[in-house]
């Protein structure tokens, strides 16, 4: 059995930033939903902007996963631990964590 080869950077980071990317638009959520119940006074402009921002990482998410579709990179799984989000995904045929 051989080895798996080595990850290109390029990989490395597309994986990344396909777990990060959700995560990040999570946080966005909760915090319209906090700025909305506690009705600040700049609510509108921060509701616009926050928005804004959610739409320019989905755009973003979706470009990176077809790049991922395209270099044959599938995530596995993730596990949400104390210590870290750990994920298992193929690449080129190999498993990776």
């Amino acid at each position: 059995m051989t080895p798996a080869p080595y990850l290109q950077s390029k990989e490395i980071e597309l994986v990344k930033r396909v777990i990060i990317l959700p995560i990040l638009l999570k946080l966005l959520d909760q915090d319209l939903d906090v700025m909305q119940k506690n009705e600040l006074h700049m609510w509108l402009l921060y509701n616009a902007q926050l928005k804004s921002v959610g739409n320019e990482i989905k755009r973003e998410l979706k470009d990176k996963e077809k790049q991922m579709r395209k270099r044959g990179i599938k995530i596995l799984s993730q596990q949400h631990e104390s210590n870290g989000l750990f994920t298992q995904f193929l690449c080129r045929g190999y498993e990776h964590e």
